[in-house]
């Protein structure tokens, strides 16, 4: 890599001295003060805070530049990995056009994309696979395409570059910029990667048509703009998806060729988000019958939590836990928090859905869409499908700072669940049952493989009939009754004589029991279990043979 950038030179010399000293130094010492008094997700915060405030601070004694200071405020708050936390500066944050370049990175790619004109998402080599782009592209992407990098280098390694060189962030005013763990700002910093054409000269592009990796000049984009939509999502043939433009934040039908209903929800911001989003789920199930159900989250960025309980009320039949904020109780204590239960579903017990309900998630399912998430895992025929979630399980409190120009925000209470009330959610993403995401194939076919594993899932759990319709594969079905108290039956059909081991585990992976391996006839196969010795919670069972094994999940209520 001999390549080299002057963005730091660049970051001291375009908005010039800035304030005084002294003058920073108050805006960073009330910011910084009040994280210190009031911040309450310190809990599983993955850096030494207090390291990197003093660290900083001297610096800024030293005499800093308008522009490296505000890039400590915006890295200051990224490193609180909280999607509700930021510090940004109109001038440079804000108004600052990021033209050829211009010292400012972009991090994460929500909504509206009017730069770049595709829409990418990571995969599992940290190359960005386009899978949704704007009609004759300037430089002929289309979906299937990876982007490696620019000018030659990686992008995941550009990412660290820029991260050392630490450039101011654009747009940082956007609610769930950040991240709430360092798997998902990795991720955030990662899909950047098209709205930062104007810091290089070429787009390095692998074309999923010929296989050939084609090096575009980034100039073919100077002083373009596009109208597309990032939401890691695809349509669904028949269903039209929430105009996130607007205050319609759902939308719904009924899969084609299928009996299976799809909601989408955008946001639980909007005050009739609520209201359609029962209307939708009381359709689908008492008036379509619908033998299935998928829940999109996978776009999702919060807002008010009780705007779902109407909706939630039609699916669940056993009450979930309740969840609740925890605030700082002392100023001087990062640990030191006062719990508050605020969110509580009570289910209409004459009304629920029995039938498979898949919910989907991923990186963009952030703050209230991640508790509903969390409630959702308590369901019995519940299977969420995706990628983590945003982990920022928090709310935001304004900071007022002295300068007009400053704005501030920070998480002033944590969430927490009352079957472990010492477990603070903020950091940790939602559960999934089944981790599935784009590939390059199905995105250039025009599939959404989370979609279609949920539909062929619904379709397999509708389709199961033990005498009638004997499976000719491995299979491990619902245990019964779920939930229960006690004992349940694990049910599971063997194509051969195998020896089997069910193994059982807690919501957070760890095994808990081992039931002792038999040798067990071809057929379908039950096993009575006692759970005598656990406590009330969600938990996963595994069926293991020596040549396969599946999960499923339940619930004991005690």
């Amino acid at each position: 890599m001999d390549k080299s950038y002057q963005w730091e030179t660049a970051i001291d010399s375009i908005w010039g001295n800035g304030l005084p000293t002294e003058k920073k130094l108050a805006i960073y010492d009330t910011a910084t003060t009040t994280i210190q008094h009031n911040f309450a997700c310190f809990q599983n915060l993955p850096v030494n805070y207090d390291s990197l405030i003093n660290l900083y601070r001297n610096e800024i004694i030293l005499g800093i530049s308008h522009g490296r200071f505000v890039a400590i405020m915006n890295y200051l708050s990224m490193y609180l990995y909280d999607g509700h936390s930021r510090f940004f500066n109109e001038e440079v944050n804000q108004n600052t056009i990021a033209d050829p370049k211009i010292p400012l990175v972009y991090i994460g790619s929500w909504g509206l994309e009017n730069r770049f004109g595709a829409a990418v998402t990571p995969l599992p080599d940290s190359s960005l696979l386009v899978y949704k782009v704007v009609d004759d592209h300037p430089l002929n992407l289309c979906p299937g395409d990876r982007i490696l990098g620019y000018d030659g280098i990686p992008w995941h390694k550009l990412c660290q570059i820029i991260e050392n060189a630490q450039l101011p962030i654009a747009e940082i005013q956007t609610k769930s910029l950040f991240c709430g763990n360092k798997e998902n700002l990795t991720d955030a910093w990662l899909t950047g990667v098209g709205r930062n054409w104007h810091l290089f000269d070429t787009l390095d592009v692998y074309k999923y048509s010929t296989g050939d990796t084609v090096h575009f000049e980034t100039k073919a984009l100077y002083g373009k703009s596009f109208h597309l939509y990032c939401t890691e999502q695809l349509s669904v043939e028949g269903i039209s998806m929430p105009d996130i433009s607007s205050e319609d934040p759902v939308s719904w039908g009924i899969v084609k060729d299928e009996n299976i209903g799809y909601v989408y929800v955008s946001s639980w911001t909007w005050r009739n988000a609520g209201g359609e989003f029962y209307n939708a789920l009381d359709s689908l199930i008492n008036v379509h019958n619908i033998k299935g159900l998928i829940i999109d989250l996978r776009y999702n960025h919060g807002g008010y939590v009780n705007s779902s309980i109407s909706g939630l009320r039609l699916l669940f039949k056993e009450k979930p836990p309740n969840m609740g904020y925890a605030r700082r109780s002392n100023p001087d204590d990062y640990e030191a928090m006062i719990h508050q239960w605020a969110f509580q579903l009570f289910p209409d017990s004459s009304k629920y859905f029995y039938n498979p309900i898949a919910v989907l998630v991923g990186p963009k399912t952030a703050s209230a869409a991640e508790i509903i998430a969390f409630w959702f895992s308590y369901h019995p025929y519940v299977r969420i499908f995706g990628r983590h979630t945003h982990g920022s399980f928090a709310g935001a409190h304004a900071i007022s700072l002295s300068d007009s120009g400053w704005h501030a925000y920070y998480a002033h209470y944590n969430i927490i669940v009352d079957t472990d009330p010492i477990q603070y959610l903020s950091h940790i993403s939602a559960p999934v049952d089944e981790n599935i995401w784009f590939t390059a194939e199905a995105v250039a076919n025009g599939i959404d493989p989370v979609v279609e594993r949920a539909i062929q899932w619904i379709q397999s759990e509708t389709k199961i009939a033990y005498q009638d319709n004997i499976p000719q594969q491995f299979s491990v079905y619902q245990n019964y009754p779920n939930p229960f108290n006690a004992t349940t039956t694990f049910h599971f059909y063997l194509p051969h004589p195998e020896q089997t081991t069910i193994e059982i585990y807690d919501i957070l992976g760890r095994l808990v029991e081992t039931v002792a391996p038999k040798n067990l006839p071809s057929g379908t196969n039950k096993v009575n279990w006692k759970s005598d010795q656990l406590p009330s919670g969600i938990y996963f069972y595994k069926v293991i043979t020596p040549s396969l094994s599946l999960g499923r999940k339940m619930i004991i209520i005690k």
